[in-house]
């Protein structure tokens, strides 16, 4: 039996899948070091994902116990010491109401409460106490004319209020446009002035390291702190005797066992070093050369501005003839050196010292030119320079020598030696 068989079908084809265009930026478009696609990377701020907390040790409940027990007691024993300070400060303030009884009780006690605030504080002057101040001494001088007694204050107060309380708030700050400023002078005076007597520095440094000290150890307790203080005198002439204090033991403890000495001892020490005279350990002579060229060079920028009369000026070596004679009309007299150069390019320190003292005792200066010697000057410049540019041009048949422009050093007066006065003095060009 034939049978005739179907050709068998061919497989369809798979349609095409499009393929994605691959962005300019892509890894596959460039060479070298892959990057992530745009469209895979983000600008968003990195954050951490987890958080670890601290493992705490859980208190059982007698050690809760035990705390609650011992806050309360701290609390109870701090109200009671507290108590015990308001009732001294409550009977002191009654004391001192019973021996002055010029306050009420609450003043006295707000006063010792606030006093060390106020002693922090710095008051503004006072209109009136500085009126009352110009007012005394005005009247007290005029007394002193005619031979009289000075007034005492409450005297003065009672003759001067009045005439205060019957004036504007205008008249008021007219009359003591002056008065103020010399009332903080003397304010000024009595905390930053040297004492010219010794009794009265004395005093002065008694009171504030005792100050300090109270304040220093009250530190201490609040903070635990610890710190030590040492105080001598820088004189001869002065009376007070060395001072050291610390806010606990262990400071005095740090010096006996590092050391090997007491605090009190250091500071004896110290005090011998003050007064020795000592002035520190011997600089080097290359820090001393270079000390040398600065003070040189502040002393030439100094004179120079005062010479041009302006401010500030910044002195130039190598174009001084256009950047200081050509503006301001001024040249140096007798410079000491073979070389005009900057004071640190000077690099024997004979040279500095001697460029340094012809400054100071004004050997050398700086002189303003008249008219005529300006004139004189800028001839010669554009002489020079046009005798430069000409000779600098080349011939034909021989080789050009040059002939070097004017220096800017030309503005440097020196010693004419061919004149019988030998110090007459020439601009010269070098």
């Amino acid at each position: 039996m034939n049978s005739t068989l179907a050709p068998e079908a061919s497989p369809s084809p798979a349609p095409a899948i499009p393929k994605k265009k691959t962005p300019l930026n892509s890894p596959k478009s460039t060479p070298g070091v892959s990057r992530l696609p745009i469209w895979k990377r983000s600008n968003a701020v990195r954050t951490s994902w987890r958080t670890r907390t601290k493992k705490a040790i859980k208190k059982t409940a007698a050690e809760k116990r035990l705390a609650r027990a011992r806050n309360r007691k701290e609390r109870e024993e701090y109200a009671e010491e507290r108590q015990k300070a308001r009732d001294w400060l409550q009977a002191h303030a009654e004391h001192l109401r019973t021996r002055f009884g010029k306050r009420t009780v609450e003043w006295y006690l707000e006063d010792m409460l606030q006093q060390r605030r106020m002693d922090k504080q710095r008051r503004r002057v006072n209109p009136w106490n500085a009126y009352l101040a110009q007012e005394g001494k005005r009247i007290n001088s005029e007394r002193a004319v005619q031979g009289l007694e000075r007034l005492s204050l409450n005297d003065l107060v009672a003759q001067v209020k009045p005439v205060w309380q019957a004036m504007t708030p205008a008249k008021k700050e007219e009359a003591t446009i002056e008065a103020i400023p010399s009332l903080k002078e003397v304010r000024d005076m009595k905390t930053t002035s040297m004492h010219n007597v010794a009794i009265h520095a004395f005093n002065d440094v008694r009171a504030n390291v005792q100050a300090m000290e109270e304040a220093s150890i009250a530190l201490h307790a609040r903070t635990r702190a610890i710190g030590f203080s040492l105080w001598v005198r820088s004189s001869d002439c002065a009376l007070n005797a060395p001072y050291s204090y610390a806010t606990c033991t262990k400071a005095e403890e740090f010096f006996n066992n590092v050391y090997g000495t007491s605090l009190s001892e250091i500071s004896t020490k110290f005090e011998a070093f003050c007064l020795s005279g000592m002035e520190g350990i011997k600089k080097s002579n290359a820090k001393e050369l270079l000390e040398l060229k600065a003070k040189t060079r502040v002393i030439i920028e100094s004179k120079l501005a005062e010479a041009a009369g302006v401010d500030k000026i910044r002195m130039v070596y190598a174009t001084f003839g256009q950047q200081i004679t050509a503006k301001y009309g001024l040249v140096i007299e007798h410079w000491p050196l073979p070389r005009f150069c900057c004071p640190s390019d000077v690099g024997s320190a004979m040279e500095v010292n001697l460029l340094y003292t012809a400054w100071k005792t004004e050997t050398t200066k700086f002189r303003k030119l008249s008219a005529a010697e300006l004139d004189a000057w800028f001839a010669v410049r554009a002489e020079a320079a046009a005798t430069a540019a000409i000779t600098t041009t080349p011939a034909p048949a021989t080789t050009p020598t040059a002939v070097p422009a004017p220096s800017e050093t030309a503005a440097i007066i020196t010693a004419n030696p061919a004149t019988a006065d030998p110090g007459a003095a020439l601009l010269t060009q070098t």
